[in-house]
């Protein structure tokens, strides 16, 4: 498995691998807003720091400043976020034309909801401040990543980054969108490698996609198609653009070099090097792309982003199978296994805290007379100790107690489990259960851990553990991102089982400890694949921004990724036929339901109504996969001292 990269300064580092010895400091984010150039301040501008838009958002700091105006910092103090916020100073409002491209832009960009194009959230007017709000980003443009490899991406990097920019570009065509201005300067790079387009200051909307009139001058010159400097800009010219970023992520140079003048004459008139002349590991079918998306007149280029994005998916399948069938013809002639490479050495093995700790925390609680004196509390220790050995059941979970007990979940079984209720405490309190008992029985060789909390409200006090395969994300934009690359991980895995020939993650496993080597299509050295265990703890928020894809992200993985050992824990406080529809419902059986405030809002999540009788003292109705009907239960949850101690075991012993 090839974790996602964390974020320390201005450089992409990997997580230490499953079993490595050393703890990943906490990362030192490079902060940027996706539309601009980062600053330190905005120099010789007017500084708004503590300025208060509106009532709502607040001023921070200064991140960017362009033609267009000045990029801050600032938080959402209604929701309490942090967010990006362009404003075009009133010296600028002197230019009728500066002022309708401002406008423009927040227009355009708020009517495109999608998780690779930049979400506007709000605009404004302040004081002679025309504003509008963005979601804040944390990364770097594409073209910082460029520069750091001069000989060029690896071949399936590019090809996931091509994916996705394809991907948004044909959902901004699909509304008469053409972005006019696309340059790695406009890409943000998030966490999981996800892209961002950025800067719709220059887009147009227009009536016909494959044409329109008055864009002389408008992009880059770097990148700009033929026919754009001819007054012509449709979506063969972001086409265009699009075949000059891939020529520059493959070949480390973009197609041609010169003032704007030559610039414009050698897209007119030249043809670029060959990528394959510049770089020999370049597959044939990824040379010839790039080379009809540089076609001099569009009717040549491919004919929409979707079948671009289609042909580069399918070229990195193949690919990957490829690597897999090399692999496999090779193994058997090596007469043994050979030595694991790129890992660190695992060192002293980790081990998950005695269940004496959480009673010690629970002590320390008394002292401090912090112990809930409600009635018929359920301690989070006192059920998991009925928990089955790690060793058989490692994704056993504390859920609460019933009528005949403490009772004990096993996410491998369930596979998957969608936790509702109204109460924001009852179900973020279930969320820490399922997340505090997989760190206190098992150790992240075993089970690794996405955590999504969009809210920044409950899962951060999880950071550092090394379990984590990536920091907390903290925005919808990247949570996407992230079940994109759990899919994609869940891929690289079922190649993994077909090349040894393997029903399941536990059949590849035990082949591993076997020593029945071979190589696998995603290029890791055979190793044990560890579990993985995606919690989202708001579902809303995902569904709110982007609600098709997250549907079939969820869907596509609760169908099809329990085989490979990846499991999902969905959480809403919102119930709703449009936050829970049918297809989430029937690929995700087992159901944990608090109290709901109607029957309607009960029977979405159990099938029946019931919840909204609950009293939302951490009563619950519980349904896994397979019951009629669901069982009563008070539902257990850590304190957050007990949370506290475990986090501080890994970290210290990490």
């Amino acid at each position: 498995m090839s974790p996602p990269a964390r974020w320390s300064g201005l450089r992409w580092q990997p997580h230490p691998p499953v079993g490595g010895s050393q703890r990943p400091d906490a990362p030192d984010r490079s902060r940027r807003v996706a539309n601009e150039a980062p600053v330190r301040r905005a120099v010789g501008g007017p500084l708004y720091g503590g300025v208060e838009l509106d009532g709502r958002y607040r001023l921070e700091e200064a991140v960017g400043r362009g033609a267009m105006g000045e990029v801050w910092r600032g938080v959402d103090r209604r929701l309490g976020r942090s967010v990006a916020v362009k404003i075009l100073p009133p010296a600028r409002r002197a230019r009728p034309e500066q002022v309708e491209r401002f406008r423009r832009e927040a227009r355009i960009a708020a009517a495109l909801q999608h998780p690779g194009i930049t979400v506007v959230h709000d605009v404004g007017e302040h004081n002679g401040l025309l504003y509008f709000v963005m979601e804040y980003l944390e990364g770097e443009d594409l073209a910082k990543v460029v520069r750091r490899n001069s000989e060029g991406l690896p071949i399936d990097r590019v090809l996931g980054f091509g994916i996705q920019l394809a991907d948004a570009l044909g959902a901004a065509h699909g509304r008469g969108v053409v972005h006019r201005d696309v340059k790695p300067a406009n890409i943000m790079v998030t966490a999981f490698d996800r892209t961002k387009i950025c800067d719709f200051g220059v887009a147009r909307i227009v009536e016909r996609i494959d044409g329109e009139s008055g864009t002389r001058g408008i992009g880059t010159p770097l990148y700009t198609a033929p026919e754009q400097f001819e007054g012509r800009a449709g979506a063969q010219a972001d086409l265009y653009s699009l075949g000059c970023v891939l020529y520059e992520l493959l070949t480390g140079c973009p197609p041609f070099h010169g003032t704007p003048l030559e610039l414009m004459r050698r897209h007119q008139s030249e043809f670029p090097q060959p990528v394959h002349t510049l770089r020999s590991d370049v597959p044939d079918e990824l040379d010839a792309l790039v080379a009809e998306l540089l076609e001099k007149e569009p009717a040549k280029r491919p004919q929409d982003a979707q079948s671009v994005k289609t042909r580069l998916r399918d070229l990195r399948r193949r690919l990957r199978e490829a690597s897999a069938e090399r692999e496999i013809a090779i193994t058997p002639q090596t007469g043994g296994r050979p030595a694991p490479s790129g890992r660190r050495g695992t060192g002293e093995k980790l081990e998950p805290p005695p269940l004496s700790l959480l009673e010690a925390a629970e002590g320390l609680h008394a002292e401090e007379g912090r112990v809930s004196s409600e009635a018929g509390a359920v301690r989070f220790g006192d059920v998991l100790g009925f928990a089955p050995d790690a060793d058989d059941r490692p994704l056993a979970v504390a859920i609460g107690r019933g009528d005949a007990g403490p009772l004990v979940a096993d996410l491998a079984s369930l596979p998957h489990l969608l936790i509702a209720g109204s109460v924001t405490a009852e179900k973020s309190a279930a969320v820490h259960a399922i997340v505090s008992s997989l760190l206190m029985r098992v150790p992240p060789d075993r089970v690794r851990m996405i955590l999504v909390d969009s809210e920044r409200a409950e899962l951060s006090a999880y950071a550092g553990v090394p379990h984590l395969l990536t920091p907390v994300v903290t925005d919808a934009g990247s949570a996407i991102g992230a079940l994109r690359w759990v899919e994609e991980e869940m891929e690289r895995r079922y190649d993994d089982l077909a090349a040894h020939k393997c029903r399941d993650i536990d059949a590849y496993n035990e082949v591993m400890r076997n020593g029945g080597f071979s190589a696998s299509r995603s290029g890791s050295d055979g190793r044990i694949h560890p579990r993985i265990v995606v919690v989202l703890e708001e579902l809303n928020e995902l569904m709110a921004i982007s609600p098709q894809e997250t549907e079939e992200l969820v869907g596509r993985l609760a169908r099809t990724a329990r085989a490979v050992g990846i499991h999902l824990v969905l959480a809403t406080r919102r119930v709703t036929g449009r936050v829970l529809p049918r297809r989430i419902r029937a690929d995700i059986p087992s159901r944990l339901a608090f109290k709901m405030n109607s029957p309607e809002e009960s029977d979405l999540v159990i099938e029946r109504p019931g919840a909204e009788r609950l009293r939302g003292t951490g009563d619950a109705l519980y349904l896994p996969k397979g019951s009629s009907k669901p069982i009563e239960i008070r539902c257990a949850s850590p304190s957050e001292h007990e949370i506290e101690s475990i986090v501080d075991h890994w970290v210290v012993h990490h």
